[in-house]
């Protein structure tokens, strides 16, 4: 009988490399054929890394929005002044402040001479001002900015801002994937030229990383309570599009150039930034409508493809700019995947599934944070002291000995720490994606 050993955690590759500093490197890197180009781009925007949080409720601060706007419930007229009645959007919280310029639904503006708890009365700025007309029951009232007089500011107070706190939460995830000793012992077919044992470590971490992206893409933000006790869900991509300002669009119909041009135009009119650039993962049907309307227009980047700021293997990038926006379309194999989550048939076409006719465009900006600093668009974290482990459990071949099959007799040959004759390999994760802000993001729902 042979002498056999099994793989330790030090003479295996993967199991190494997964040990490393920036293990989200290792298995978003596309040249390994573990993942997809959404994986990619999100490991990329982290540069590798994920945030290391010591509770399971990960929590942040946000500035929100610091625009106010509430919903008007009367108009009188007070000579030549207007008294506006109004609902606080905040319980308790008087939000405007004397010498404040106010606008109405038709951009009428009145400044504020006296406020109290749901109610302002406006001087005219410029034109008259009418009970009438301006300053409608069931519009709206927004504040505008400060109008002092020229000699002094009396009476200038500015709003006091309060911090919002957001929170996502640390989600398990975990695989794991048995290598037989009789793959071992025996020849076996070969997987990416290597024994078929040490391939099926391979197939399960390619497993792994696919049911991460699922859930990074479709899951909730919830706290589950199942039968087997409580599990986390994390709000993944489409969940925080819907609820973290983007856009859900959802089609009755082909992709078209127009759609496109929308989609392009309502996150440009949120983000000024000069050097804009949008990530759009898009299905077979909506990069084929787009190839055929600008396909002239389109730059394929060839085999050296550059996605995330590093030249990439094995995917196809084609590029183009519209509105001073630089763009790059790729492929997303999820929604092309005939078995996957968006395979059922579009309600308006049966000839093609609803991930076909699907799209999701990323504005991959930084956002901004409350300190003066930024973090990436989607942001990584984990709760354990480190963002992956990957592990060997022995069996009864013990980790790193050698043992004669039929040596039973050896003490020196060590414990069986279970009684599979092999060994398991265990990949473990608990954090989450985050995103704090999805106002650059667009989901066209096939």
């Amino acid at each position: 009988m042979p002498n056999i050993s099994n793989q330790s955690v030090y003479d295996s590759m993967l199991a190494r490399q997964l040990q490393t500093l920036s293990p989200m490197q290792l298995i978003a890197d596309t040249s390994g054929g573990y993942n997809n180009p959404l994986f990619y781009l999100i490991a990329k925007l982290n540069k590798g890394k994920s945030k290391q949080w010591d509770y399971e409720k990960y929590e942040y601060a946000i500035m929100g929005n610091r625009t106010i706007i509430e919903t008007i419930t009367s108009v009188t007229q007070s000579g030549n002044n207007l008294v506006v009645t109004y609902v606080p959007s905040a319980a308790g919280v008087d939000p405007f402040r004397t010498n404040w310029i106010l606008l109405d639904s038709s951009m009428k503006r009145g400044r504020i001479i006296s406020h109290s708890l749901g109610s302002v009365t406006l001087e005219p700025d410029g034109t008259a001002l009418s009970a009438a007309t301006d300053f409608q029951a069931t519009t709206f009232i927004k504040n505008g900015w400060n109008a002092s007089t020229n000699r002094e500011s009396r009476k200038t107070e500015d709003l006091t801002y309060t911090q919002e706190t957001d929170f996502n939460l640390a989600a398990v995830s975990r695989n794991t994937k048995y290598i037989d000793a009789e793959d071992k012992i025996h020849t076996r077919p070969q997987i990416y030229g290597n024994d078929i044992w040490y391939g099926q470590e391979k197939l399960g971490i390619q497993d792994w990383v696919n049911q991460l992206t699922k859930r990074w893409l479709v899951d909730e933000r919830a706290v589950v309570q199942g039968y087997d006790g409580k599990r986390n869900t994390c709000g993944g991509i489409l969940w925080s599009v819907a609820n973290r300002g983007g856009s859900v669009i959802p089609a009755n119909g082909l992709f078209t150039l127009a759609d496109f041009q929308d989609i392009i135009m309502d996150i440009r009119n949120k983000d000024a930034s000069p050097n804009l650039h949008i990530d759009c993962f898009l299905g077979s049907s909506v990069l084929g409508e787009l190839q055929k309307a600008i396909g002239t227009q389109i730059q394929y980047s060839g085999k050296n493809n550059t996605f995330g700021g590093d030249k990439v293997k094995g995917i196809d990038v084609d590029e183009y700019k519209y509105v001073g926006v630089s763009l790059s379309f790729l492929q997303f194999p999820e929604f092309n995947n005939p078995m996957g989550l968006f395979s059922d048939p579009a309600s308006y076409n049966s000839s093609i599934t609803a991930g076909n006719n699907s799209a999701l465009f990323i504005n991959t900006a930084e956002i901004p944070t409350i300190d003066g600093g930024s973090v990436p668009v989607m942001e990584l974290f984990h709760r354990t002291s480190r963002p992956v482990y990957y592990k060997h459990i022995p069996g009864m071949i013990d980790a790193g000995k050698v043992i004669e099959v039929v040596d039973f007799d050896t003490p020196e040959s060590g414990l069986a720490s279970s009684d599979l004759p092999g060994t398991t390999a265990l990949m473990y994760h608990f954090g989450g994606l985050n995103i704090r802000d999805a106002k650059g993001m667009v989901y066209w729902k096939g």
